[in-house]
């Protein structure tokens, strides 16, 4: 999460709705919490595999979801391991038709970790779709979802 900057860059753009920042690490969520006062930010101190228990309920309004979208930004877990339990939190979080849009720093372009990233996410059914720098630098998954 970077104490929030990704937060506070979404905030600019977002008009109506709430952004949920969540990281593992409690001094970055603190961080966070110390630069973004805002009330459409909310911050929880999480493992991906634990959002869904940290969010409680069914989704917003029992539709199946709480996100439109999920951002991760250098989450080493998707190339180091397998995502398995990760990415079937993320499917039960996104709502029908939601997106994953996963970015690496990457300095000289795509690099190992990425490739393997992406070979993951496509393991588990996800729809992957590589974008390069100044299309965000990463790539976006998109999962099949209902």
């Amino acid at each position: 999460m970077r104490g929030g900057v990704a937060v506070e860059l979404i905030l600019e753009r977002l008009g109506d709705g709430a952004v949920v920042g969540v990281d593992r690490s409690g001094t970055q969520v603190e961080r966070a919490r110390r630069r973004v006062r805002d009330a459409r930010a909310r911050f929880v101190v999480a493992e991906v595999a634990e959002l869904a228990g940290e969010l409680g309920g069914e989704g917003e309004a029992g539709g199946g979801g709480w996100f439109d979208k999920a951002l991760a930004v250098n989450v080493n877990l998707f190339w180091t391991r397998s995502p398995a339990r990760e990415m079937a939190v993320l499917r039960e979080v996104l709502r029908p038709g939601g997106r994953l849009v996963v970015v690496y720093e990457t300095p000289g372009g795509p690099s190992a970790a990425v490739e393997r990233a992406m070979g993951a996410v496509a393991e588990e059914g996800w729809a992957v779709t590589p974008l390069r720098s100044g299309d965000l630098a990463g790539f976006r998954a998109t999962a099949p979802l209902g």
